[in-house]
């Protein structure tokens, strides 16, 4: 970029100032402002011939360039960054959404396990009471055996 404007400030210098009026220039330069940018050769072309012809409107024409060519890697750069966010966000969506299916499959598999864990113990617990039944009634006759 700086290569640019110094070759282009070259061409100024080198150049030598016509003789028109200041009214002139105006209205040629306000015919530029109006004639429509669109592509970047056109552009350049535009400020080619406005170096050339009036020198007075070099050192803007070239801090416009300048300008314009911050601007244009500036909207590169955030063109980039806006996709490479958007390719980033949809895929944090799609983890997202496998991470929830996911979560709910372990919690279903949790609750599972939960009430086989429940029926086990009720099971141990009903074991526990029918072997201290069977001891006790055991123990009983063992009592009435010895006594008789």
């Amino acid at each position: 970029m700086g290569k640019i404007l110094n070759k282009n400030l070259r061409i100024v210098q080198q150049s030598k100032p016509r003789s028109d009026s200041s009214r002139q220039r105006a209205n040629e330069a306000n015919n530029l402002i109006k004639t429509p940018v669109t592509p970047a050769g056109l552009l350049t072309a535009q400020l080619t011939q406005i170096i050339r012809d009036h020198t007075i409107l070099a050192i803007p024409a070239l801090n416009l360039l300048d300008l314009y060519l911050c601007m244009w890697e500036c909207y590169v750069i955030k063109s980039a960054e806006k996709i490479r966010l958007e390719e980033e966000q949809r895929q944090l969506q799609e983890s997202n959404k496998w991470l929830i299916c996911d979560n709910d499959l372990l919690r279903q598999r949790c609750n599972e396990q939960a009430l086989v864990l429940w029926d086990r113990r009720r099971a141990i617990h009903a074991l526990r009471d029918d072997i201290i039944l069977v001891l006790q009634a055991s123990d009983r006759r063992a009592h009435r055996i010895d006594r008789p």
